[in-house]
């Protein structure tokens, strides 16, 4: 009979959107099988979303026996509201109180699994308890992003946003440090990660994924469709590369409309602003929570980011059979160049335009790049890269402990 092992995950966070929140639960999830018990427990939760949650999965949920234990947890109850914690304790005395509660809840042999801005504090008191240590880098390490975004915020004259301290900096160095293991989403992350001195045989090269009913490509509503539309989601600012993809729109002048959805941010919303009045092909919805009609709508999704992780929005764009014209930071690792789009040097503005250009006006290259997409999205649904993470992580272990229990499944 094979002993049960537990992953244990910390999510230092509130569970309240369909972001983050639900990549944590679905990983979480989708770990469990006959002799793995996996859960996560964050700060608190808004209401209705134990619903949200449960039904989503349940549907997803192709072999039927994982629901028979709860998959998160609240370190503070959910009855409590939100605005009124955050009025009488700060954010590191909740985060403090969330992690003693989360260390309470671990037995001896767990496997513990942290998402970023977890404590130092908490690395040193799990790694001297004798526990194994996995880590989750969602992005490039702040070491990495800090100096992207310093130089680019240099080059345009413009006061960083929000700069990361020297001491946030050193402190995720050493959280790394002491991981045992590091799952990273792209090449991008690894090489941040390697950067810094950091061994690649920590580092677990996995991926991010799309739920099964997100995979929504309908190739005869595009066929039908007379306005060729670009897609861009995520928040505006200069992180994302929108002042470049502004510039490279304009320069393409095509007979093509460009969508926004997100949130503006401050340090680009003069630039933005004036482009959206200048530019009669640009649209801004803002922020929404059902993309799939937007994804459905349009042809092809751009994403010039400067700096990223592997963002979920390049996994939606396979779901709905959009081609991609992206960075490698964009990429996310998962678009191909010449595959599933074009993967660009995002201050290669000539490559940009005429990468936006063949899009548009090339219908032949398009729908084989969304042919293409739509295939690969069916190999990264949630279940898929969950196993997978297992799986990579259990062998790493079963050759560090020769531990039988933890091999791959038959």
């Amino acid at each position: 009979m094979h002993k049960t092992k537990r992953i244990k995950a910390f999510y230092p966070n509130f569970f309240r959107d369909k972001l983050i929140s639900y990549v944590v639960i679905r990983l979480v999830y989708f770990f469990r099988n006959e002799i793995v018990e996996s859960d996560v427990m964050g700060y608190c939760s808004k209401k209705g979303f134990d619903k949200e949650i449960y039904e989503k999965l349940t549907v997803n949920d192709f072999v039927g026996t994982r629901s028979k234990s709860k998959v998160y947890y609240n370190a503070i109850p959910p009855g409590i509201t939100w605005s009124i914690i955050q009025k009488i304790f700060s954010i590191k005395q909740i985060r403090s109180f969330s992690e003693w509660c989360f260390f309470m809840s671990l037995q001896k042999g767990d496997i513990v699994y942290l998402w970023p801005n977890a404590s130092l504090k908490l690395y040193y008191k799990l790694k001297t308890s004798g526990f194994i240590i996995v880590s989750e880098r969602i992005n490039t390490l702040l070491q990495t992003s800090h100096q992207i975004l310093n130089k680019e915020y240099n080059r345009l004259g413009i006061t960083p946003q929000e700069p990361f301290s020297t001491e946030e900096i050193a402190e995720e160095l050493e959280c790394m440090n002491l991981s045992d293991y590091i799952f990273s989403p792209s090449p991008s992350v690894t090489e941040s990660i390697l950067r810094v001195g950091i061994s690649q045989s920590k580092i677990l090269q996995v991926s991010y994924g799309l739920e099964e009913d997100e995979i929504i490509y309908n190739e005869n509503y595009k066929s039908s469709k007379t306005t060729i539309t670009a897609l861009f989601v995520g928040t505006i600012c200069l992180r994302k590369g929108v002042h470049l993809l502004l510039s490279s729109w304009e320069k393409a002048n095509v007979n093509a409309r460009l969508i926004f959805i997100g949130n503006i941010s401050h340090e680009i919303a003069n630039l933005f602003s004036t482009s959206i009045k200048n530019l009669h092909n640009i649209e801004h919805i803002g922020f929404v929570d059902d993309l799939n009609p937007y994804y459905k709508g349009a042809d092809f999704m751009i994403l010039p980011s400067l700096e990223e992780g592997s963002p979920l929005v390049t996994y939606l764009a396979l779901g709905a059979g959009l081609p991609s014209i992206v960075s490698p930071m964009g990429s996310g690792g998962i678009i191909q160049d010449d595959v599933e789009g074009f993967v660009i040097d995002p201050f290669n503005e000539n490559e940009f335009v005429s990468a936006i250009q063949m899009m548009v006006n090339n219908s032949e290259i398009r729908n084989k790049m969304a042919q293409n997409s739509v295939n690969k999205a069916k190999d990264y649904v949630w279940e898929k890269v969950a196993y997978r993470r297992r799986e990579l992580l259990f062998s790493k272990l079963s050759n560090l402990h020769k531990d039988p229990n933890l091999k791959k499944e038959n």
